[in-house]
């Protein structure tokens, strides 16, 4: 059930055109398109209605169908950023020893389909420059739809006039990528990468989990345990507590934004609901310091840098705690220690491995144990056989392989050199 001030609307994105184009502006712009695409659909969903009200009324919208075109051959490692985030990825391959793809004709002919589609799709958004698609854009005015187009080039007059929306490269740079143009038009880093952003979720998920939501109000109670926050006067860069907010639970898919009448709150999505048990659980979470407060990036910093953005990748695309080689083998030794004396419960168990690695000086937060436990569960590991002898090397690869099924979920293909880095990543061998 959809509000009169939500528009139903289906995106189409013509990934290579849109990458290549904001890449030869700004690599730091097209690294975040391409890895973090829910950030941008985040504002395009909540973001951009208000900057077309100038800032007042609730217009949303609310994207049904999102499918992404993209050449496999030379962007297929983003193939899972994409489907991670809700998108129907096509693989579309060049057709001719040109670099040329047959990404236009296919968008072309799904957007025709969706004309015919039994939910009658209020708006279209294109994301593309390229010319070809002015024809399609009568029809859909003939249609009586509204037309929504992101470009990152130069557009023919044709092109720019069959829309009724245009966003610009620099409003979808500085806005729904959360990248500063500096006075000389170049592309400066976001106040807060990714990184921070998703630590401050894991704080939000954290508190969010006894009363099942945060009030607008409190959020910069759970912010200003950032030293980064601290320092920033604007939000972090993103202007306004709620901007930023939208920012923070992008990255973050157990947390979304309700609005309530004249305020809003952040609430735990239907699929991370708890028991009353679990809850008490989270009170208990509540009470302790964010783990994630100093910021996952120095858990990585001494770490190869290949190795370290290859961590962050593999969280981002499973939701695998980023911790270092060492602390796994920590945890898996803490937890296998703990189960040998005691009957696996779930509360119980990540209480007691959290305070273990605290005391051995390897701080893992509550919510990082708890994500390890069900993954070897969902690796296939029995916790609770009374009568194994837990061993932290079995356990190890229990959850590697756990990491490794939802790397395929996601549709993400590793190297040779990649396989290596997650085993060493979480069993401790030697990369090849």
């Amino acid at each position: 059930m959809h509000s009169p001030q939500t528009r139903k609307c289906a995106l189409f994105v013509d990934f290579d055109n849109i990458f290549i184009g904001l890449r030869d502006d700004s690599k730091e712009a097209a690294n975040v398109f391409a890895t973090n695409p829910g950030r941008w659909l985040n504002w395009l969903e909540h973001g951009l209605g208000r900057m077309e009200a100038g800032g007042e009324g609730n217009l949303t919208r609310s994207i049904l169908v999102r499918r992404c075109y993209l050449n496999p051959n030379s962007f297929r490692n983003f193939r899972a950023d994409f489907t991670r985030a809700g998108f129907t990825v096509v693989d579309c391959p060049p057709l001719t020893g040109g670099a040329k793809n047959s990404a236009d004709i296919v968008m072309v002919m799904d957007i025709l389909d969706a004309l015919e589609h039994k939910t009658r799709f209020d708006e279209f958004i294109i994301m593309s420059g390229d010319a070809d698609f002015t024809p399609v854009f009568y029809r859909l005015r003939a249609y009586d739809r509204r037309i929504t187009a992101l470009v990152s080039t130069p557009t023919a007059a044709a092109f720019r006039s069959a829309c009724d929306l245009l966003i610009s490269e620099e409003i979808f740079v500085e806005r729904a990528l959360g990248i500063a143009i500096s006075e000389n038009g170049e592309a400066e880093k976001p106040g807060a990468d990714h990184e921070i952003l998703a630590a401050m979720a894991d704080r939000l998920l954290v508190a969010a989990r006894p009363n099942g939501q945060i009030p607008a109000e409190q959020l910069p109670q759970y912010y200003k345990e950032f030293p980064v926050f601290r320092s920033n006067y604007s939000w972090l860069g993103f202007g306004s507590l709620r901007t930023l907010t939208e920012a923070v639970i992008a990255t973050c898919t157990q947390l979304a934004i309700t609005d309530e009448g004249t305020t809003w709150v952040v609430t735990l999505a239907e699929s991370d609901a708890i028991t009353p048990t679990e809850a008490a659980a989270g009170e208990a979470d509540r009470c302790e310091p964010a783990a994630s407060a100093t910021g996952p990036e120095d858990r990585l910093r001494d770490l190869p840098q290949t190795l370290a953005d290859f961590i962050r990748r593999v969280s981002r695309l499973t939701d695998a705690p980023r911790l270092r080689p060492e602390d796994y083998h920590t945890l898996f030794a803490t937890i296998a220690e703990e189960v040998n004396h005691a009957p696996f419960n779930l509360v119980a168990t990540s209480k007691a491995v959290r305070d273990a690695c605290g005391a051995a000086d390897r701080t893992v937060s509550r919510t990082a144990v708890n994500w390890v436990l069900k993954g070897l569960i969902f690796g296939g590991y029995d916790l609770n056989s009374p009568d194994r002898i837990h061993r932290p090397g079995e356990m190890a690869d229990a959850f590697y392989h756990n990491v490794r099924a939802l790397l395929e979920q996601a549709r993400a293909e590793l190297t040779e050199e990649e396989e290596g880095m997650l085993r060493q990543w979480l069993l401790g061998e030697s990369a090849r």
